[in-house]
């Protein structure tokens, strides 16, 4: 599995794409500057986490990993 770096818009899109639910770590409604989302039927964390965003002062970064697991 690997990580790739990914504009707003295809992260978006991921995250509606993704054929199973998936659960945000911390919350949504909480505000964070790190946030994860997870998909509980691939395992344990680290293994199940499947999207990253983060805020670092004014620059935003998104990150979505691909697996051939996921289909």
């Amino acid at each position: 599995m690997q990580w790739h770096e990914v504009t707003v818009v295809e992260f978006e899109s991921f995250l509606q794409t993704y054929p199973r639910p998936l659960e945000a770590q911390p919350p949504i409604y909480r505000k964070a500057i790190y946030r994860k989302w997870l998909d509980s039927s691939l395992g344990e964390w680290p293994d199940n986490v499947v999207a990253k965003r983060w805020l670092r002062g004014q620059c935003h970064g998104f990150q979505v990993r691909t697996n051939p697991e996921i289909t």
